[in-house]
């Protein structure tokens, strides 16, 4: 058999031009799926999408050079990072430990607004510290926020 004609015939414009836009449209997925993952800021997110979509091959070289976290130094920030953790839990323990009091304090001084479910979600979460002798004001518009705003700052 001879397979130039048959190579010729799947070569067509007919064939080529709907498999090239299969292999865009699959490329531009997979690009949008692994930079959505990787939780970047928006901005960064687009940016690297289209400089993908603008340049595909070199996109991809110039993000596994600059894109990613330089792996030699990761090691260093991780570590520095569990340290200063470790200090920090230290420094707060005495706040973490209080946290139950605070709640059964809001709970009895401020039953309006006292909310069980909150109070709980809050205590079990990680980044949130209950803390006590805190207000908190809503205000509704720009002429009651900015010159309470300003007079916060010149009372710090």
């Amino acid at each position: 058999m001879d397979w130039l004609p048959f190579l010729r015939g799947l070569l067509t414009r007919e064939v080529l031009l709907p498999l090239a836009a299969i292999v865009v449209v699959l490329y531009t997925l997979v690009s949008a799926i692994y930079i959505i993952l990787e939780n970047r800021s928006p901005q960064s997110t687009f940016a690297w999408l289209l400089l993908f979509l603008a340049l595909p091959v070199i996109g991809l070289v110039i993000y596994r050079f600059t894109g990613q976290g330089w792996h030699a130094f990761s090691k260093e920030n991780q570590l520095a990072r569990q340290e200063l953790g470790g200090e920090l839990l230290r420094d707060m323990r005495p706040i973490l430990t209080r946290e139950g009091e605070y709640a059964a304090r809001i709970a009895r001084d401020r039953p309006a607004s006292f909310r069980e479910k909150l109070l709980r979600r809050a205590e079990r979460s990680d980044n949130a510290i209950l803390t006590g002798h805190n207000e908190v004001e809503i205000l509704q518009d720009a002429k009651e926020k900015y010159p309470r705003l300003l007079a916060d700052l010149r009372a710090a």
